[in-house]
């Protein structure tokens, strides 16, 4: 049934996805901003088939600390599902992403109108100086500015490497930081085929307050993340191991 469910899932939202931005392009072209309303149609619509099709629940905690208005947030990456979802339950998200995204047929055209920041990895020291002046225009329009510290998704228990991007918009924008962790490789790969069944677990954690020297930061940073990630997981773990054993009482 996981390979079943994983097939229909993965071709429910491919269909979903370039469906919604065939439809929608044309009026984002008119009114770029409409591509904001898409993005957050995205997140439901991927959430929705988490849900009924690959039995992926979305659990969201700490909703205290998830910021409104202008904020930084700074999130754990191990799949495409935060990249969706978080559409869902963020106002108005500005995300940091690579450059190689706006490839993709139309892409571009909604990756502008959202004011996402796309960078080229491989520009080191420019692409750094391009991100934060991009943060500093977005924070000032409100906008919530979402990085994933790592620059990339994760492998589940990988050995975490933050990198300094994340304290440079930091120090520029003057402002707290919204860490964010979650479960969600132990359920949908970073490259796989397979959907498994259970609940991702979404975390919202205190901010960081603004002021903090780049070690200090960047030590609370990748601490508060990687220890909630890995209580996170082990929750994940034995959620899947009682779904197997067929002792999980929604999945008897």
């Amino acid at each position: 049934m996981i390979f079943i469910r994983s097939l229909l899932f993965n071709i429910y939202i491919y269909l979903f996805t370039f469906g919604l931005m065939f439809i929608t392009f044309p009026r984002v072209l008119m009114t770029p901003s409409y591509a904001k309303i898409v993005y957050r149609k995205w997140g439901h619509i991927v959430a929705w088939g988490l849900k009924n099709i690959a039995q992926i629940d979305i659990s969201v905690r700490g909703a205290e600390h998830i910021p409104t208005g202008s904020a930084l947030l700074a999130c754990k990456h191990q799949s495409m599902l935060e990249t969706a979802v978080l559409f869902a339950i963020l106002d108005d998200m500005s995300v940091v992403l690579k450059r190689e995204l706006g490839n993709i047929p139309l892409a571009n055209i909604f990756i502008k109108g959202c004011g996402h920041i796309p960078i080229d990895r491989k520009s080191g020291k420019s692409a750094r100086n391009f991100i934060v002046h991009e943060a500093k225009d977005r924070y000032s329009k409100g906008q919530q500015v979402l990085i994933f510290p790592e620059g990339t998704r994760s492998a589940v228990n990988s050995a975490p490497r933050y990198r300094r991007g994340i304290f440079s918009i930091y120090q520029a924008l003057n402002c707290a930081c919204t860490p964010v962790a979650l479960n969600s490789g132990l359920f949908w790969s970073r490259s796989g085929f397979y959907r498994y069944p259970g609940t991702v677990i979404i975390e919202f954690l205190p901010a960081i307050p603004e002021g903090m020297a780049e070690s200090e930061f960047m030590t609370e940073l990748t601490t508060r993340i990687e220890s909630t990630v890995a209580r996170l997981v082990q929750e994940g773990v034995a959620e899947q191991t009682a779904i197997r054993r067929g002792s999980h009482p929604k999945f008897q």
